[in-house]
């Protein structure tokens, strides 16, 4: 991670219909150290035009809702048939975020910015809801919201250094029924797709994405999206993002810390303290201590330009 980036965007629900209260929110990401003030402008509305050229967004069906804030709602105007529901989101960070409402032109005066739009389909029964992220491990030891985890620094060649699991489980109720019209007009009840997501603010993963199709299609709620993360070989705190999507829209995330040192110990859920230790010679590391975790991208939020400022 070396700039400001918007990782996704969460929407409460995932597709909505006129009158819905729609929670919307913002997954930021800076440069790994950085700490500078964040704002997000969005702009609502039932259909975007983007120019070509000038990658201007105007919004076509009339006034946008134009609301401020990391995280915010807003109400599900009269759709524009079966089109989604089109928010453009403005983020800037370390300066002075300004919009213009009638060309939707963004400036972030004075600090980073980025744009993005994110589309919110029009509920079709019984509708969808967000894929649920329950546990998250690192070589078996769960990572816990506000505790961070620790892991050993790979020393030497990278390439003898331990990868080590990242597996997640998602919630019981996380791949739903997904009803599919066929060209003969019948429905098909099929499971959802799963998609897994991950990112690193340092070390290295055996990639970024895992899906259900790169073990079939899953017969429970969790298919073996397992990757792997070789710890960076500075002493560092590390950011782990991990993002859970499903393929009508539904979004959601987790964000974990890897307190990486030469030592390391981990208390696990059951309290029980390992460590690890390595001799001075060590070119890699082996034991059972790490922790915390990391989540993904962006999901139905497509990532158009940098704000100019």
């Amino acid at each position: 991670m070396i700039s400001f980036r918007v990782l996704g965007v969460v929407t409460d629900p995932p597709d909505a219909v006129q009158g819905d209260t729609v929670q919307v929110s913002a997954v930021l990401a800076d440069a790994i150290g950085v700490q500078r003030p964040e704002s997000v402008t969005w702009a609502v509305c039932a259909h975007v035009a983007i120019d070509p050229i000038t990658g201007s967004h105007t919004c076509l069906s009339g006034d946008a809702q134009v609301l401020t804030g990391v995280d915010t709602s807003f109400v599900a105007p009269a759709p524009d048939g079966n089109n989604p529901y089109q928010i453009l989101g403005f983020a800037c960070a370390g300066g002075s975020l300004t919009v213009d409402r009638v060309s939707m032109h963004a400036t972030c005066a004075g600090g980073d910015g980025f744009s993005f739009v994110r589309s919110v389909p029009v509920r079709v029964p019984p509708g969808n809801h967000n894929p649920g992220i329950a546990h998250v491990l690192l070589d078996g030891v769960e990572l816990l919201d506000g505790v961070p985890g620790s892991a050993p620094l790979c020393q030497g060649d990278r390439t003898l250094c331990r990868a080590l699991p990242i597996r997640v489980q998602f919630s019981p109720d996380a791949r739903e029924i997904e009803p599919r019209i066929q060209a003969d007009g019948g429905t098909l009840q099929v499971p959802e797709v799963l998609i897994t997501e991950y990112l690193v603010d340092a070390g290295d993963l055996d990639g970024s994405f895992r899906s259900d199709g790169d073990v079939g299609i899953a017969t429970g709620p969790n298919p073996d999206h397992t990757n792997t993360f070789v710890p960076p070989s500075m002493v560092e705190v590390v950011t782990l993002w991990v993002l859970a999507l499903d393929d009508r829209g539904g979004f959601s995330y987790v964000r974990r810390r890897i307190d990486v040192a030469f030592g390391a110990c981990s208390i696990s859920r059951d309290r029980t303290v390992r460590m690890t230790s390595l001799p001075s010679t060590h070119s890699g590391w082996s034991g059972l201590c790490f922790g915390r975790k990391w989540a993904g991208i962006a999901y139905g939020a497509t990532m158009r330009h940098e704000v100019s400022g």
